[in-house]
């Protein structure tokens, strides 16, 4: 897991199970205030291939993946938000 502008991350944690994962994948964070985040799927080359955005709420928050639609292989899963970021290593077979 890797955390970026850890100054003011509202992102405390950031799960993604299972993984490897074939055909959906548990997004599992948690945060401290209730505000928009956005949910990126990056494949190895850079390039976002599925994004959506939801409102966290205070604690823990649950994303459903389903990976249908994705090639096999190694991708970053990016949690957004106005304080910073979180990703973490997913591999898709």
């Amino acid at each position: 897991m890797e955390l970026v502008n850890n100054s003011a991350n509202q992102i405390n944690t950031l799960n993604v199970y299972p993984n490897p994962a074939s055909d959906q994948a548990t997004i599992l964070f948690t945060a401290d205030k209730i505000e928009n985040c956005s949910i990126n799927l990056m494949d190895i080359a850079g390039r976002i291939v599925f994004t959506t955005s939801i409102e966290s709420v205070i604690g823990d928050n649950q994303f459903q993946l389903n990976l249908y639609d994705f090639a096999k292989g190694m991708y970053m899963v990016i949690i957004q938000n106005d304080d910073g970021m979180m990703q973490k290593r997913i591999v898709i077979q």
